[in-house]
């Protein structure tokens, strides 16, 4: 009471009334909330997928290989290039008793080259018959220069040009526009040429010939014995477990001594690749079957093989041998190598596990259309619990999802024509 005897009256303060107004806000806000949690929707657009089941393992890769040895020390030279295919008695590899002059050496084996082409042109003579042949020789030259110019392969390109030039006289002789000249001196003063190169860079050398025809790497391992084709007939768990704790290294240098290993040629165009797995991995695999291999280090791409052998040793482990003859970039090198097995793949709309729903007996998913809930019935090729694989297209030709569908993945009381939007 004031000094008059009435009443006082205590006055509101502003800040308590908004604290008041903010707390019964963040109280409704948390009540709707509570109140809509269970009937929130979650969607996703549908797009193309892919699901493999397969698994990664450490393969050894096994080929018919023929190790090539050096008959004398020397310095290697190798004449075929990396993977090329060479037939039986083609030069491979020049073994150099003196260290190697590159200079001089290109030169030499131009000359060497020319004089090969007149004796095969005296051999055979040139027809009409001939200028097709000519003419895609020509045009195989060609499509490779663009490569040489890319890789800056200015000897190569110099090659090439002498190599269709010679094609062209070749060409017009074929022809008749030309008559053919008189190729004996020629070659003598190639044959003499050669002689004052071998002389003046002191160049001796052992040419080193193809036992067999295959594909021809420089790449040795120290592996080619234990992965020749052969080796197969013994393998087991223990054969591969061995195999992991080799220590493999490329073995080829410059300079090596007599009997040296120099390169390899890997026959046939079929390899096969062996590898342990769980037991519970190979339950339901048949020699026979086909699976798909990809090398994870070389490659995204997957190449299709055959299981040629299961040995499913009881312990919990198994050997499992695939064979392909599909080719891979350096499979003639490869012995091991990080790879997967994939024995199943399935290709469709890739989909939640969750968003499945059984409507009527009918397995399928809700879509949003036109702001409403709509149930299409989905045929499943692949289900691993989290992600599913559904078909394009049903097999009774019903309706079925599309791609960029509003899918619903969760979402409570859902029903035909239910407006969810």
């Amino acid at each position: 009471m004031d000094n008059n005897g009435k009443v006082k009256k205590k006055k509101k303060s502003p800040v308590a009334f908004m604290i008041f107004i903010l707390v019964a806000f963040a109280l409704c806000l948390g009540v709707n909330y509570a109140l809509s949690y269970g009937n929130r929707m979650e969607t996703m657009i549908v797009r193309n997928g892919v699901e493999e089941d397969f698994i990664n393992v450490e393969g050894f890769v096994f080929r018919e290989q023929t190790v090539i040895r050096t008959p004398e020390a020397g310095y290697v030279f190798c004449v075929a290039d990396e993977d090329q295919r060479v037939k039986t008695g083609e030069e491979i590899v020049y073994i150099y008793k003196n260290e190697i002059n590159v200079q001089a050496n290109r030169e030499l084996e131009d000359v060497e080259r020319q004089i090969k082409k007149i004796s095969e042109k005296q051999a055979v003579g040139l027809t009409e018959n001939d200028i097709a042949k000519i003419e895609q020789g020509i045009l195989d030259i060609v499509r490779e220069v663009p490569r040489m110019g890319n890789e800056l392969d200015f000897d190569r390109l110099m090659t090439a040009k002498n190599d269709v030039d010679d094609l062209i006289k070749q060409k017009r002789i074929a022809k008749g526009l030309i008559e053919p000249e008189k190729e004996v001196g020629e070659a003598e003063a190639l044959k003499k040429r050669k002689a004052e190169l071998e002389a003046q860079y002191n160049i001796e050398r052992k040419v080193v010939y193809a036992p067999k025809s295959g594909a021809f790497t420089s790449r040795i391992d120290g592996m080619e014995e234990s992965l020749n084709l052969p080796a197969l007939e013994k393998i087991s768990v223990d054969y591969i477990e061995n195999l992991k704790k080799s220590d493999i290294k490329n073995m080829t240098t410059g300079q090596v001594e007599k009997d040296a290993p120099v390169g390899k040629i890997v026959g046939n165009y079929s390899w096969s690749v062996a590898f342990v797995v769980p037991s519970t991995f190979v339950e339901d695999m048949k020699t026979g079957n086909t699976v798909d291999v990809r090398f994870t280090d070389i490659s995204v791409d997957a190449v299709q093989g055959t299981v040629k052998k299961i040995i499913d040793e009881k312990d919990g482990k198994a050997v499992v041998v695939v064979e392909s003859g599909e080719f891979i970039e350096s499979i003639t090198s490869t012995s091991k190598a990080n790879i997967q097995i994939i024995k199943s793949r399935h290709e469709g709309f890739r989909i939640p596990a969750e968003s499945i729903r059984m409507v009527d007996g009918k397995t399928g998913v809700y879509i949003v259309k036109n702001s409403k809930s709509r149930f299409v019935p989905v045929k499943i090729l692949y289900n691993n619990k989290e992600w599913v694989i559904v078909a394009k297209q049903n097999d009774d030709g019903e309706k079925t999802i599309k791609l960029y569908d509003e899918l619903i993945i969760s979402g409570k009381n859902l029903y035909d024509n239910k407006v969810v939007r």
